[in-house]
């Protein structure tokens, strides 16, 4: 009959060495000290677990993400966010400005964009954000971007981290600008005359 294993109900274990030295003796023993670390690896399960499913999540809304830690500088991003920003899958930043150097603002956004920061990173500053800007990727793409974030603060309001997400809206805005251009063409061409005038049945048909 095959030995019965306990390594399906074992706690996980993590181990110490401790040398020691009796007092007059040349030989010298060690003390190894065993901790139950149950807790600790339920909660990085737990940890990653919930990491996969809001990353999941981003992926099924197709909106990127970036978590700031403002005192390191860390700086990361999910794949998704780098795709947005036209930045090669797989690609880690040393910090901010890292980021920063691997696209171009359009036109005076760039400006836009670091007047948001600076004010979400001052003392007492707000504790959410929301606005949008448009930048140049590395392929010379042109995109429109909107991002929305929270910021976590200290008992003394200096911001400590700031977690958002980013979408493209380059579509919708650029069906809101035809849409803009087709409404200033129509009231151009009733404009032309004072004696035309439109009218409507219930299937919108002139």
């Amino acid at each position: 009959m095959a030995p019965r294993s306990n390594a399906a109900t074992a706690a996980p274990t993590d181990a110490a060495s401790l040398p020691t030295r009796a007092v007059g003796s040349p030989s010298t023993r060690a003390s190894v000290l065993f901790r139950d670390i149950t807790g600790r690896k339920r909660a990085a399960d737990a940890l990653r677990a919930s990491e996969e499913r809001y990353s999941l999540a981003m992926e099924a809304s197709e909106e990127g993400y970036i978590d700031v830690n403002v005192d390191t500088d860390e700086f990361v991003t999910s794949e998704r966010l780098n795709e947005i920003f036209g930045i090669a899958p797989g690609t880690r930043f040393k910090g901010r400005s890292d980021f920063l150097n691997q696209f171009r603002f359009y036109g005076n956004d760039g400006e836009t964009y670091r007047q948001a920061i600076r004010a979400i990173g001052a003392d007492g500053g707000p504790d959410r954000y929301e606005f949008e800007f448009r930048i140049v990727r590395p392929s010379g793409e042109v995109r429109w971007l909107w991002t929305r974030g929270k910021v976590t603060r200290d008992a003394e309001g200096r911001a400590r981290r700031r977690v958002g997400v980013f979408a493209d809206i380059t579509a919708r805005e650029r069906t809101e600008g035809e849409l803009r251009d087709s409404e200033a063409r129509f009231r151009a061409l009733t404009e032309l005359s004072s004696d035309w005038y439109w009218r409507q049945d219930e299937n919108l048909r002139f």
